[in-house]
C-alpha cells in the first residue's frame, strides 16, 4: 500500500495551498521489502500539468519525497499530487494520491497596528523596541468565501529597521484566527 502525507501541511495545521506556499509531501509504502523507487506527478483540477524538475522542486519528481520551491504553484489553482512506486520484490505498480485545494483568502477589511501606550496612532505612526514593546492588532471587515469553520491563518510581516535601511527585510508570523490580539 502507498500512503501520501502533506508535512508541510500537518506542520501549519493548514491544508490548503497557495502560490507562495511551502509545500512537503511525503510518500510511504508499507507493503515495499527493498528500496521502493517514487515518481511524482502533479496536475490542476483542469488537467494542467505542472511540471515537477529540478527548477519547481528541491527533490527531483524521483524520489520518495516532494519539496516544491515556494513561487511555483499558480494562484487560484488546486492540484492533484500523485506518487507512482515501484519496488523490486513486488510485481507492478502502487500510486496514491493527495489533492490540495487552493487558499481563498479573504476579501476586504483592515487591519490596524499599535503599539503599547499608543491608542490612536496608525500602523506607521509609531516606533517599537525589539523584544521589549508589545504590538497590538486588530483586523475586521473581512469576507471569506471558503466554508466559515475552516482554520485560518494569517500571517503578519514585520520590517525591521535601523535609520533608513533595513536591517532585515522581513520576519514572519503566524497568527491564529480570529486576527485580533497581542
Amino acid at each position: 500500500m502507498v500512503y501520501l502525507e502533506c508535512v508541510s501541511c500537518k506542520a501549519q495545521s493548514i491544508y490548503n495551498i497557495s502560490q507562495n506556499s511551502y509545500v512537503y509531501l511525503k510518500g510511504t509504502c508499507t507493503n515495499c521489502q527493498s528500496s521502493p523507487r517514487g515518481r511524482w506527478s502533479a496536475v490542476t483540477l483542469q488537467n494542467e500539468t505542472l511540471v515537477l524538475n529540478i527548477s519547481t522542486t528541491t527533490t527531483g519528481s524521483d524520489s520518495m519525497h516532494l519539496v516544491l520551491r515556494q513561487g511555483v504553484l499558480h494562484h487560484q489553482d488546486s492540484y492533484v499530487f500523485t506518487l507512482h512506486v515501484t519496488d523490486d520484490s513486488l510485481d507492478g505498480e502502487g500510486a496514491a494520491s493527495i489533492t490540495l485545494h487552493h487558499n481563498t483568502p479573504p476579501d476586504g477589511g483592515e487591519c490596524s497596528l499599535r503599539g503599547e501606550g499608543d491608542r490612536d496612532t496608525d500602523s506607521e505612526g509609531f516606533q517599537v523596541h525589539t523584544l521589549r514593546d508589545r504590538i497590538y492588532f486588530n483586523c475586521s471587515g473581512r469576507q471569506y468565501t471558503q466554508i466559515r469553520t475552516r482554520k485560518k491563518v494569517f500571517v503578519l510581516l514585520i520590517s525591521l529597521y535601523r535609520g533608513l535601511s533595513a536591517v532585515r527585510s522581513a520576519h514572519g508570523f503566524y497568527l491564529p484566527s480570529p486576527c485580533s490580539g497581542a
